[in-house]
Order: structure tokens, then sequence, then C-alpha cells
């Protein structure tokens, strides 16, 4: 056969239709034919172009960068105490216990965040945060407790006093996520991963405008304003964070999160300069006090919504508590107030009791997303 013929025949043969190769074929049942059907429709919905079809995925937020500048409103708490027990006599003990609490040290805090995605199922995440304090207040009590063998006064409050407080507040943290197999969490979520990392928080608090609310007229001012008030106290943190989130998608662009985290082996340092105890001496800090093996929380719940491809809105709640006990107290005093008061060197110890640091609140912000 010629070279044209043989072309001819290939031209007829590719015009034959599907259903005839049964009938050029005997012994070929419904089944073969079937099969052959399959494959050519199979070859034809591949060769579709990209745009008309492709393979349906299921959500996900894990994308290789993300970035989120929020705003934090929050409201901030702290608080520490101290114990000081020394026998008067044989058998009479008596205690000097001070609680320190502020509260309404509030700040809007803007926040950073970065999300980078290392491997398809490691990632890197970290935030950062700062902000400054208005309108807070100190309020400064001081117990008196005698005890004897046959009874015991309790704590007596001998002395109370307010003053206003402004500052600043500051945290970051860094974390290792790893995200969990499908297998490992209920079909509802689009993602749940588990999170190993490290935080820094710390509040720097500056008090004036002191004011004496009780007072026994013996060890403490009189009740009124006092001035010259200058003092400042720091509450430090930092330890580890263990934790996990969960996300659950009702709309491809809406995601709903949950995180919680466990603050753990905290470290506290506190400084403090009280300027108007002339015992103490006049370089800051003159009392520290440092505490380990503390704990804390850390919670959120956030809601994106993307109306663009790559840019969304971020609201929700963010509740973070660090605590620690059975600390200790240093007080550093001058070298004639040491001489008076017998000492051995020139600073003193005692127990430092609970020592607490809270902040709160609702935030808003916008993240993209690559």
């Amino acid at each position: 056969m010629d070279r044209m013929s043989q072309t001819a025949a290939c031209c007829m043969l590719c015009a034959i239709p599907l259903a005839a190769f049964s009938e050029v074929a005997p012994g070929v049942t419904g089944s073969r034919g079937e099969a052959i059907e399959g494959s050519v429709a199979a070859l034809t919905l591949e060769d579709l172009p990209p745009e008309d079809w492709k393979e349906p995925s299921k959500p996900s937020i894990t994308e290789r960068l993300k970035l989120g500048v929020d705003y934090w409103f929050t409201k901030g708490e702290g608080s520490w105490e101290i114990e000081a027990f020394e026998f008067i006599d044989v058998a009479v003990l008596a205690g000097i216990a001070s609680e320190l609490e502020w509260e309404d040290i509030d700040s809007d805090i803007p926040v950073f965040s970065v999300d980078l995605a290392l491997l398809h199922n490691v990632r890197i995440s970290g935030r950062y945060g700062s902000g400054d304090i208005d309108d807070g207040e100190l309020t400064d009590s001081d117990f008196l407790s005698v005890s004897t063998p046959f009874e015991s006064t309790g704590n007596i409050k001998f002395s109370e006093s307010k003053s206003d407080t402004d500052g600043d507040t500051e945290f970051y943290d860094i974390n290792v996520h790893y995200e969990l197999p499908e297998k490992w969490y209920p079909k509802l979520l689009s993602h749940a991963e588990v999170f190993l990392g490290y935080e820094y928080y710390s509040d720097e608090l500056h008090m004036m405008n002191g004011v004496q609310t009780v007072s026994d007229g013996f060890f403490a001012p009189p009740v009124g304003p006092f001035g010259g008030l200058d003092s400042t106290y720091d509450f430090e943190w930092e330890g580890v964070r263990l934790g996990a989130r969960a996300e659950y998608n009702p709309h491809p662009k809406v995601s709903v999160g949950v995180t919680l985290a466990v603050l753990a082996v905290l470290d506290y340092s506190g400084e403090g300069f009280w300027n108007l105890r002339r015992e103490f001496r006049r370089q800051a800090p003159n009392y520290e006090h440092e505490a380990d093996s503390g704990e804390g929380l850390d919670v959120s719940v956030d809601l994106e919504y993307f109306p663009w491809e790559n840019v969304g809105i971020r609201v929700g709640y963010w509740y973070k508590q660090w605590s620690a006990s059975d600390g200790e107290d240093t007080k550093f005093f001058t070298d004639a107030a040491a001489a008076e008061l017998g000492l051995d060197g020139t600073s003193t110890t005692a127990d430092l009791g609970d020592v607490e640091s809270v902040r709160h609140g609702f935030f808003a912000g916008i993240v993209g997303k690559i």
C-alpha cells in the first residue's frame, strides 16, 4: 500500500464512532466496551483547560506567610505581697505584711504578628506589642499581726495609701508550630496544631500623687494627701509556652480559631524604687523581688473574614495571666540606716508571697496572607 493509501485508511479509522468498536470486534461484550469508553472519557476530562476543571481541596488557612496588625484594647492588673515575722519575746511572734495592688493599668496596644511556614506541617510565629499605661491606681496596704500561745490578733490594717499610676507595657513571643494530621482531629475542624515557644512580658509603672486613706496615728502618716511621691515598680515575666490551636471554616472566606497555651517554668523579677523611705538607699532599685516556677494562662478566640483573596479583617478576645509564689524580697538600706538597725550588711530579705499580672481585652485588626 502506498503512502497516500495508508493516510486515507488512518483517517477513516479515526472517524469511526466509539460504538462501532463493539460491532467490528466480535466477542467483545458490553463490559469491555464500557471500559474502553471510560478510558476515553477520562482522557477527555484531563485534557480540559485548567480554568474549566480543578481538583477539589479541603479549605485551609495555613499559608506560606501571614502578617497581621491588631489593636488590643486591654484592661490590666498587678499585685504582690510580702510577709516578715520576728519574735519580740520567747512566745510572742509579730508579723508585718504589705500588699500592693494595681488596678486600671489599662493600655491600647498595637500588636504585630508574623506566621511563616517552613515545611508543609511546620511553622514559626512571633508577636510583639507595646503601649502606654494611663490613669491607673495603686493601693498600698500594711498589716500587723501578733501571735501568742493563747491567741492571735490576725491581720490588722494599720496603713493604707492610694496613688496615681502610669507607665508602659511590653511583650513578645516566638513559637514553633506542628500541624496535626487530619486523622487526629474531628472532620468539623479545618486545621489543628500544637506549639512550643518562649515569651516575655513587662509592666513598668510610675507612681505619684499619694493620698493616705487609713492610718493608725502612730506607725502610719496622718490621713490626707502627702507630697513628693515619685516611685517606680517593674513587673517582668519570662518563660515557656506550650499550647494548641484549632480552626473551623463555616464559609470559604471565614475562619474561627481558638488558642490555648499554658505558661510554665515562669521566672519573675520585680524591681522597685520607693523614694519616700529615707532608710532605703537612694539608688534604684532599693528593693527587688525574685520568684521562679511560676505559671500562667494564655487564651484567645478570633474570627477572620477575607472579603479579598489575600487581605482580611480579624477580631477577637485575648486573656493572659501570670502568677508565682514563694519568692524572695530583698530591701537595700543606706549605710547609716543599716548601722542603726544593727544589720549584718546593708540588705535584708523576707518572704515574697503571691505575685500576679493580668492583661485582657478585645482586639481588632487586619491580616494579609501569601
